[in-house]
């Protein structure tokens, strides 16, 4: 069983999300939500991007977007690295399209910091 861990830049993003887009946030958590349950049964973390909702971003990190909302939502992303060894669903950030540079970098320097702790 997958646990799951936030990081403090995601309690962050968490709460402006519930304040200021509560649809994208919705959005977003209804496609992790999916992406937990394919979780469970994948053999390798990296097959969730053949599921469709999920996009590979580099360096083992990945994000599920908004897509399959209702309604046209603003384009954006949430940011999670799955660790296999420790079967520990790290979530480490949320943000729009046009964050997207800065919010890969934060999730890459997150993830570094994972591996420099194993």
């Amino acid at each position: 069983m997958w646990k799951v861990v936030f990081s403090d830049l995601f309690e962050r993003k968490l709460k402006f999300f519930r304040k200021k887009h509560e649809n994208v946030l919705e959005a977003l958590l209804e496609n992790l939500r999916r992406t937990i349950e394919v979780l469970t049964v994948a053999k390798n973390p990296q097959d969730l991007v053949k599921y469709g909702k999920v996009r590979n971003e580099g360096n083992g990190l990945l994000a599920v977007d908004q897509r399959g909302a209702p309604r046209k939502l603003r384009e954006a992303r949430l940011y999670f690295f799955p660790d296999p060894n420790a079967l520990t669903l790290h979530l480490i950030t949320i943000g729009f399209k046009d964050t997207q540079p800065d919010d890969r970098k934060s999730s890459w320097d997150y993830i570094e910091g994972l591996k420099g702790v194993q």
